[in-house]
């Protein structure tokens, strides 16, 4: 008997759909938390910046989601935002990745949003 239940739960789990909805919040969620660049997130969203102009996230042809990369570059916090090194190496580390990164976003043509801040 429990050969033929673990069947029937293998049946139902490979019946069961996720909505499209739920994924789709997912990915924009975690866009978003990438692209905050907190300690935690900042290795891996800051490709986003350097390489991307905007992310739209689509359900069925419908905007869900739109991350204007060139405006949240500009909005990017000038304080403290790393947390692996002292504090005073993580405001000159940020500081020299936002400027490489706006000089490569306007050298590869991508939008930027008051670049000389």
């Amino acid at each position: 008997m429990v050969g033929e239940e673990q069947e029937d739960h293998k049946k139902s789990l490979c019946q069961t759909q996720m909505r499209p909805e739920w994924l789709c919040d997912w990915i924009a969620a975690n866009i978003q938390r990438l692209t905050e660049m907190d300690y935690t997130t900042m290795d891996y969203g800051g490709i986003f910046y350097e390489r991307i102009g905007e992310i739209v996230v689509l359900l069925d042809g419908e905007e869900k989601a739109v991350f204007n990369l060139g405006a949240m570059l500009s909005e990017l916090p000038k304080g403290d935002p790393w947390g692996f090194t002292i504090r005073e190496l993580r405001k000159e580390r940020f500081g020299k990745w936002k400027e490489r990164t706006i000089k490569e976003r306007l050298e590869a043509g991508l939008l930027v949003v008051n670049p000389t801040e």
